[in-house]
């Protein structure tokens, strides 16, 4: 939808404090924390020999420690997961994907940034690497549904976009927020 934001979104959003999040149902659609969590590691995850970092475990169980602490228990917060690509937005995901192609050459790139070794590579090669952020890599949902399932949290994968499952959710009250 072009202009959903300013057009939808804007005119919805109401600013709340944490504290009205105490004993309510919350559900999450996790994918933005997911990438910028993930964003940091990225470089790691794709340099030759680099130990992964991992610090996308760290992000997210802050932000779901934060979720599970405002509701007073880690009952009430659910995390939703995307589903199958949603045919009608294949424009779009095609859009934010880059070819196999052009990800082998970012890599490659980016690598050869490594083994110059010159002052500042290392910072361009990372920038490279970090272009491969989306799609995040399954390695992150597996930790996530682990995490999720050791500490009671919820977790639901939506048929396809967490947006409408949210919204499937909330109408039929089995969250409040």
């Amino acid at each position: 939808i072009t202009d959903a934001h300013s057009r939808v979104y804007k005119q919805v959003r109401t600013p709340f404090s944490l504290d009205e999040l105490c004993g309510k149902r919350v559900a999450v659609d996790i994918a933005w924390w997911k990438l910028r969590a993930w964003y940091s590691d990225v470089p790691s995850f794709y340099r030759a020999g680099a130990l992964q970092t991992h610090s996308y475990r760290s992000t997210l169980s802050r932000f779901l420690s934060v979720l599970c602490h405002a509701c007073g228990r880690s009952e009430l917060v659910t995390v939703v997961l995307d589903g199958a690509s949603f045919w009608p937005k294949a424009v779009t995901h095609a859009q934010r994907s880059i070819s196999v192609v052009d990800r082998d050459a970012l890599v490659a790139q980016a690598h050869e940034l490594d083994a110059a070794g010159a002052s500042g590579t290392r910072g361009r090669a990372d920038a490279l690497f970090r272009k491969l952020v989306c799609p995040v890599p399954p390695l992150v949902d597996e930790w996530l549904v682990a995490y999720c399932a050791q500490n009671g949290i919820g977790l639901v994968a939506a048929p396809f976009e967490a947006d409408s499952q949210l919204a499937v959710l909330a109408r039929s009250g089995a969250v409040d927020f």
